[in-house]
């Protein structure tokens, strides 16, 4: 077993528990270095309770549950289902593509359709049979780069089954995956999360109110979605919101 093969794209030939190891720790670590990143150098926000035992307000106790929880799961909720796909031949895993532009297609695939699959999971998240779970994510009024991974286990589920979904339509349709793309939209969607629940959009206003910079969420947009409790419901773009009218300007 080379620590390479368990770390790429051949991680899915070793068994179950390996595949969700190796995913649940780069994840993890990767997760606290942007974190880290954010809240230490960048944005200046308080993360230490995360890591502390001692001298923790009981919503910082709150906060650390509910993070590492999330952590701990993300890896339980979609490996094995993408483990068993890829053991019964559903679709095939490579490194990269011959054609750049294959991989450059995939990454987008995976934007646009994860911006859709968060915008219709999060509306329903805020009807009243789902508030009580998307609730737990809401209690924070002001969000800070924290709660970016506070869920309850079932919206972690919801959260994280995208990947799965998209595999196997990926699967279905042209056979295989390329994992060079797919590491980079993991990579992306963490440090977005992350900084969508930030204090600052770090850019200029007249570039993020300019025509270009209001197809995109902010920390300020998805403010505005903490402080109303509804409205912005999107990850990345903002179209679904303009497009259904659940815009917050």
């Amino acid at each position: 077993m080379h620590i390479i093969d368990v770390l790429g794209p051949k991680v899915f030939d070793f068994p179950l528990l390996v595949s969700i190891l190796s995913y649940g720790i780069q994840n993890t670590v990767t997760t606290v270095l942007i974190l880290i990143l954010f809240g230490l150098v960048i944005l200046d926000e308080p993360i230490s309770h995360l890591f502390l035992k001692e001298n923790k307000t009981e919503h910082e106790k709150y906060e650390t549950k509910y993070f590492w929880q999330t952590l701990v799961l993300i890896p339980i909720v979609s490996i094995p289902f993408i483990w068993v796909m890829y053991r019964f031949g559903i679709f095939h895993v490579y490194l990269s593509a011959k054609n750049i532009w294959l991989m450059v297609l995939q990454l987008f695939a995976m934007v646009v359709l994860h911006d859709a699959y968060f915008y219709w999971c999060h509306r329903l998240l805020h009807t009243k049979r789902f508030w009580n779970i998307h609730g737990i994510h809401h209690q924070d009024v002001d969000p800070t780069i924290v709660t970016s991974h506070v869920f309850h286990y079932i919206e972690t589920f919801i959260n994280y089954t995208f990947i799965v979904w998209f595999v196997l339509l990926a699967g279905l349709i042209v056979g295989k995956v390329y994992f060079i793309p797919a590491l980079i939209f993991v990579v992306f969607t963490i440090t977005w999360n992350i900084y969508g629940h930030g204090t600052k959009n770090l850019l200029p206003d007249w570039f993020t109110t300019s025509w270009f910079g209001k197809l995109f969420v902010w920390p300020t947009t998805h403010l505005e979605h903490h402080r109303k409790g509804t409205g912005n419901f999107e990850f990345f773009f903002t179209y679904l919101d303009r497009l259904f009218g659940t815009e917050i300007k």
